[in-house]
């Protein structure tokens, strides 16, 4: 992971275990827009399709980043997602 100074605790939590996954090949993060949402900090949403992986919406204390991730096996990924959330 690089040296993102502007992510939150949480956030950075969540990106961690995105990239300790042994099917993760690169999580590449996005702009983070300051917006309200109903999430808990450090949830991780499945956005859409994206080509050699997916999109994420990650949600921060402050906000909503954009992360994408590469990966060959988007529905193994997408049910670890699912099972972490259901945390």
């Amino acid at each position: 992971m690089g040296r993102h100074t502007s992510v939150d605790k949480e956030l950075k939590q969540a990106i961690r275990w995105l990239e300790s996954l042994p099917i993760v090949k690169k999580v590449i993060l996005g702009f983070c827009e300051a917006a309200r949402h109903k999430y808990s900090p450090g949830t991780l949403q499945y956005a859409q399709d994206a080509r050699g992986g997916v999109n994420l919406k990650a949600y921060g204390g402050t906000g909503i980043m954009k992360v994408y991730v590469q990966t060959d096996d988007t529905t193994a990924l997408l049910e670890l997602l699912r099972k972490r959330n259901d945390e």
